[in-house]
Order: structure tokens, then C-alpha cells, then sequence
């Protein structure tokens, strides 16, 4: 690093003794070390196909269905609840904003959502038998959630960037290996059986050469959310309640409820490594290879649940 007769500075190498003049423009005046840089800028574009069908059958059934394809890309979600930015923490080159261009975190390629109501023709199958206000007024109603999980940022902490040399971020994307690809990431199996390891971490390389020696950025990052092959878990929830209708005269009534929200129980897995609703990540997937893990570690939903609820209408 040289000083012209100007003033100005000419760095003619990368080195530890000239890291303060390194830093990027915006940030003069804070060495690496002294700063976890964010900020509040960003862009992104949403474009998906709805459709909704509804149908009211003889027989008291009514159905209602409605799908939604899209694709969200961003280079800044709204993921992260530790992030007081708004989960704009950069990733890889943060000379580069469109590197972090790519999927959203909150992006889902499919979501289908069907809910229903029938009237169940008690009165009928008992052919008339059995006290009215019995028989009469019974009906089953659901919500039914079936979408597709949410992207997997991979990143590799023990990789330094041109602006973080000395590894105080750690928000370096993640290399892959020789010969891998995003898709040899994922292994074959359901999610219960890959719970321990969802992703292949063999398929990327720990400390990869995104900085040479002489700290000149190479192009070996990656985006893991950028590719669907790195996706979540699929998810799917069921919410279902029986109800029953007695009039008790002419102008009052009353209405008693089962709701069964998660009726059958099934687990909605959180993205791997993430600490589930609350935690600083959420439920977004957030892999650190360095870690050397890549196991879920929480549910994005609570068990099974069981209320009861009495009216009197008047």
C-alpha cells in the first residue's frame, strides 16, 4: 500500500496491514472487526397463477379448493426474527448485492388449501327415529393445508470474504465440491428418515477458495436457496371440527364445538438447524457446513389440539 502525492491511497496488495482501507465505501472508518454491517436495501419480484373452485353439492356439501403456483426472488427476505433489519443480512460478496439475488425465504412453489363443510343427514339415516333436536343440526367442517417447504440457505462459516478476512461474519456461502451438484445435496428418503442429516454436507467442501492468498474473490459461491433442489420439508396440516345446532324455541338456540386443530398429529418440520418459532433463525433453514450438521432440530407446529366450546344464543 502506497500514499500518492495527493493524498490518495494506492493498495497494490491484499494484506492484513491495509484491512481498514479495504473496507467497501459505505463502511469507511470501521474495520471488520468492529462492525456487523446490514442495511436496508433490496429488491424483488413475485409472480404466481391462482385459482380457486367452489361447488355447492345436493346434500348440504359445500367444497371450496384453491391452489397457488409461484416463484418469489429476492436479494433480501423477511426471515429472520433476530434481524432487526428485517433479515437483510448479506450473504457472500457484499460488494455484490445481485449475488444475493434468488429465491426467497419464504417462497413456496405449491400451496393447495381445501375446505369443506357438510351437514350430516342424521335425521335421515335414522329414518325419522330419535328425538329432533337430537338428530338435527350436525355438521363437519376442515381446513386442509398442503404446501410445498421453504428454500435452504447453505453457507460455510469458515470461509473468508474480501470484506470479512478476518472471518467475524462468517456469512460466506458455501462451496461445492468437485464433481457435486445442488442435487447430490439432497438424499434420497422421506424427511423422517433424513431428520438426523437432511442435506449430503459431503457434497459441499468446508473452507472452500472463495478467497485466494491473495485475497481476490474467486466465483465458487453458491446460493442454496436459489435452486428448489434445496428445499425444505413438505407440509401439510389438518383442521377439523364436528358441531351441533339444538334450537331450544323459537329465538334462542345453542351451539356446542369440537375443533381439532393438527387432528392427525402430523409433525410440520422447521428447516434444519433452525431453533423453530422464536428462535433468532425461525423456521428457516439456515445450514452452516462448518457446523458439520445438518439435522432438524424442531417443529414449525404445535401437536395435536382439543377445545370444546358451549353457546347459548338468545
Amino acid at each position: 500500500m502506497t500514499k500518492n502525492p495527493d493524498g490518495t491511497i494506492a493498495i497494490t496488495g491484499s494484506t492484513a496491514a491495509n484491512l481498514d482501507a479495504r473496507v467497501p465505501s459505505r463502511y469507511i472508518g470501521l474495520a471488520n472487526s468492529r462492525g456487523f454491517f446490514q442495511f436496508q436495501d433490496g429488491s424483488s419480484t413475485y409472480h404466481g397463477l391462482q385459482t380457486t373452485l367452489s361447488h355447492h353439492f345436493t346434500g348440504s356439501l359445500y367444497f371450496q379448493a384453491a391452489y397457488t403456483y409461484s416463484k418469489s426472488i429476492d436479494t433480501g427476505s423477511v426471515s429472520v426474527f433476530g434481524d432487526e433489519l428485517n433479515g437483510l443480512t448479506q450473504y457472500g460478496n457484499l460488494l455484490n448485492p445481485s449475488g444475493q439475488r434468488a429465491v426467497s425465504d419464504f417462497d413456496r412453489t405449491h400451496r393447495f388449501v381445501v375446505s369443506y363443510n357438510y351437514d350430516l343427514p342424521v335425521a335421515k339415516l335414522l329414518r325419522g327415529h330419535g328425538p329432533g333436536r337430537f338428530v338435527n343440526g350436525w355438521a363437519v367442517n376442515g381446513v386442509s393445508t398442503f404446501q410445498s417447504g421453504t428454500p435452504i440457505t447453505v453457507f460455510d462459516g469458515s470461509t473468508f470474504t474480501l470484506q470479512d478476512l478476518e472471518g467475524i461474519n462468517g456469512t460466506n456461502f458455501a462451496t461445492l465440491a468437485p464433481g457435486a451438484t445442488l442435487a447430490s445435496a439432497v438424499p434420497s428418503g422421506g424427511v423422517e428418515s433424513r431428520l438426523g442429516s437432511f442435506l449430503n454436507l459431503n457434497a459441499f467442501t468446508p473452507g472452500g477458495n472463495c478467497v485466494d492468498n491473495q485475497n481476490v474473490a474467486v466465483p465458487c459461491q453458491i446460493n442454496g436457496a436459489a435452486n428448489p433442489a434445496v428445499a425444505g420439508a413438505f407440509q401439510q396440516n389438518w383442521d377439523l371440527s364436528i358441531t351441533k345446532n339444538t334450537k331450544v324455541t323459537e329465538a334462542t338456540s345453542v351451539d356446542f364445538r369440537a375443533e381439532f386443530f393438527n387432528a392427525f398429529n402430523h409433525p410440520v418440520f422447521s428447516g434444519p438447524q433452525s431453533g423453530g418459532f422464536g428462535s433468532f433463525s425461525g423456521n428457516l433453514g439456515l445450514v452452516n457446513i462448518a457446523n458439520g450438521s445438518s439435522a432438524i432440530l424442531s417443529t414449525a407446529n404445535r401437536p395435536r389440539i382439543i377445545q370444546f366450546a358451549l353457546k347459548y344464543n338468545f
